[in-house]
């Protein structure tokens, strides 16, 4: 009978983690959470009478679509408002109701969920791994507003690798983004692609992983480029530079590229969405849809978004060599041309 990769004793899963780092480009930092952030998709999508989720975000995009080369180490799930247990029907984006109204919506929403995530998810991933994992693999489960810490035993000691992998995966859970439209997949490990497989060990697998559409993630991750570049004042994340990272990829991607920048419909809704749900002053996302997005940053933000990527490149986070910074805003500057020639002409607002 074939044993389960997350059954092994520290020792052999070490082994084999070297036996990975050593055949391919990831350390075994990363070769380890990986399996962790494929059980979680496992765990999460396997829940009984679960809400409607959808996977979204970069790790979706190099897990399911394998459209980028780095490495994406959170889980981020859209949470349908649809469920009674969050809001059932009243919706926050129905056009008739005023902003107070979908501002109370959006908190109710919100409190909902958390309560959802403290009393019902959290406890079904600690039964879950106490069902499905020997008493030294299980992780430790934090919940805590509206995220699922997943602390899990590393096999590794530390301070082998950068102390850029924390030994956790975040699952980062919301409401205000869209869930539709969504389709099944299916995910494997870095470390599964790395060794030869055995038939006498079985590696974690996700499988009807609902995965938000690679046209929506495309829109939402222009939007929130171009309202990032409208707050030229506001400090980014550390990190941030990988929506813009990501863009390069998607447009450049030689079967996706022509099909998201296609998608209309879902430009309208995504721009539709963060106008109701994502206000902001200064921000006018209906201006994405007419020919005047902005994805190339200049002056202080281009600086500051180059030191970022430098700190990425530095960490180890990609797969493959990176592209050129001043390459990546070269072509994102050329992409605003062309999408604003085409939706100036035809607008979707």
């Amino acid at each position: 009978m074939a044993e389960a990769l997350l059954e092994l004793e520290a020792s052999e899963l070490r082994d084999i983690l070297d036996a990975g780092a050593s055949n391919g480009p990831w350390v075994r930092d990363v070769l380890e959470k990986d399996l962790w952030v494929v059980w979680c998709l496992d765990t999460l999508f396997r829940q009984p009478n679960a809400p409607h989720y959808a996977f979204k975000g970069g790790t979706s995009l190099s897990k399911v679509y394998r459209v980028i080369d780095r490495f994406s180490e959170d889980v981020d799930v859209t949470v349908s408002t649809q469920d009674p247990r969050i809001l059932g029907d009243d919706d926050p984006l129905a056009d008739s109701i005023s902003n107070n109204r979908r501002k109370a919506l959006n908190e109710q929403a919100e409190e909902n969920l958390n309560r959802f995530l403290t009393a019902t998810v959290a406890p079904y991933v600690i039964d879950h791994a106490s069902a499905t994992l020997p008493s030294w693999h299980r992780p430790e489960v934090i919940a805590e507003g509206a995220t699922i810490r997943i602390m899990y035993p590393s096999a590794l000691p530390h301070g082998s690798e950068p102390p850029y992998i924390e030994r956790h995966v975040l699952l980062e859970f919301g409401t205000r983004g869209g869930t539709e439209p969504r389709a099944p997949h299916s995910v494997t490990s870095y470390l599964e692609q790395a060794v030869e497989p055995t038939g006498d060990l079985t590696f974690p697998r996700a499988n009807g992983v609902m995965t938000l559409s690679v046209e929506r993630t495309f829109w939402e991750k222009a939007t929130l480029i171009h309202a990032e570049l409208a707050r030229p004042h506001r400090a980014l994340k550390e990190r941030y530079v990988r929506h813009w990272y990501d863009l390069h990829r998607l447009s450049t991607h030689l079967t996706i590229g022509p099909h998201v920048l296609a998608a209309a419909s879902a430009l309208a809704q995504v721009i539709d969405m963060k106008t109701k749900q994502f206000r902001s002053g200064g921000v006018h996302y209906e201006d994405c849809g007419r020919g005047a997005l902005r994805l190339a940053p200049d002056g202080a933000q281009r600086t500051r978004l180059r030191d970022d990527y430098r700190r990425m490149q530095a960490s180890g986070m990609f797969l493959a060599e990176s592209p050129a910074f001043d390459a990546i805003i070269d072509q994102l500057h050329d992409l605003e041309a062309t999408i604003n020639a085409t939706y100036a002409e035809t607008p979707v607002v």
